[in-house]
């Protein structure tokens, strides 16, 4: 396959061997050319969609955090993996807040959902962080003030690759966490801002049927208005020309 347009260039086969039997049915193994793999709820995506369309999808649903990633909670820091549902955790406007939600999902992250690192003491003073492609990074710099009238803004990892301090590299198997709150607000991760999960018609689309219905059970709202149901992001969030001002 070459493609781009019309021959997609990315492969849907069956998710057995990934699943259990009783869901190979609804749930498909999504194969892109650059490695990376994800398993999708059957439909989503179909074999003559364009292959531009599809890597956006990836690119743009691609959230979470390691699971050995370091949150700030009121007992001090926590392992991501060891938090659930009801623990406290510290945020940027709200405080001590409870976790509404929190979820795992599995992937071959490579490609389009290769992890992006951020070098210690980056954006800052934090240890180094790692972070699926599309979580946004809440950023404090004066020039954010100058340029666009907001103090703090938030950027999506991906878009602060420099391939110095802030790299992607293929990581393959990889487990992302989503941590999810009555709103969407910034936490601490290794010492370093960063938002808990907002619900998109993206992320929500290749989410596992588990969690949706877990998500949508706690936030019934977004059954009618996936994109807009939840709120308001904590901060703007920057688009890609707009970091290339930011960070020159």
């Amino acid at each position: 396959m070459n493609g781009r347009h019309g021959n997609p260039g990315f492969s849907l086969v069956p998710a057995s061997g990934r699943e259990t039997a009783e869901r190979t049915a609804t749930r498909q193994l999504l194969r892109m050319p650059d490695g990376a793999e994800m398993i999708v709820p059957t439909g989503v995506i179909r074999d003559d969609d364009p292959f531009d369309t599809v890597e956006d999808l990836l690119a743009t649903a691609a959230v979470g955090l390691l699971g050995d990633t370091m949150i700030a909670t009121p007992e001090g820091e926590r392992a991501v993996a060891s938090l659930a549902e009801g623990d406290l955790i510290d945020t940027r406007d709200g405080g001590a807040q409870a976790i509404r939600l929190i979820a795992q999902s599995e992937a071959t992250a490579d490609g389009v959902l290769a992890p992006v690192t951020i070098a210690p003491d980056t954006f800052g003073h934090h240890r180094a962080l790692t972070v699926a492609p599309q979580q946004r990074i809440l950023i404090s710099d004066w020039r954010a003030d100058l340029l666009f009238g907001e103090a703090e803004v938030l950027i999506p990892a991906r878009f602060l690759t420099n391939g110095q301090t802030v790299k992607r590299a293929d990581a393959g198997a990889t487990s992302y966490y989503i941590i999810m709150l009555t709103r969407h607000d910034a936490l601490w991760a290794n010492g370093l801002m960063t938002e808990t999960f907002q619900p998109s018609v993206q992320a929500l689309s290749l989410m596992q049927d588990e969690t949706r219905a877990r998500l949508l059970q706690s936030f019934p709202q977004l059954r009618n208005d996936p994109s807009g149901g939840y709120g308001n992001a904590v901060r703007p969030t920057l688009r890609q020309w707009e970091v290339k001002y930011l960070m020159r």
